[in-house]
């Protein structure tokens, strides 16, 4: 099994997850209301830095959680 389909630790999972969900707050709030997959953010000097302590695979994961919990709707790709 490679890295991208181990499960997260429980802990990185809601690490990741706060940090996306306040990323896409921000985005939001400066665009506004628009709404944006935090993957396309990463990168993003400005908008995505925080997001770079986590790897694709790991925003990936913690977007999936926020949208099953229904704090973030599926945006820009599918199956999120």
């Amino acid at each position: 099994m490679n890295a991208k389909n181990q499960p997260l630790e429980p802990q990185r999972l809601v690490d990741a997850a706060i940090v996306v969900l306040k990323v896409c707050t921000a985005y939001a709030s400066a665009h506004d209301g628009r709404s944006v997959h935090p993957t396309e953010l990463m990168g993003d000097a400005a908008e995505g830095r925080e997001l770079a302590v986590f790897t694709r695979h790991e925003v990936e994961e913690a977007t999936r959680f926020l949208v099953r919990l229904g704090y973030l709707e599926a945006v820009g790709q599918s199956g999120a």
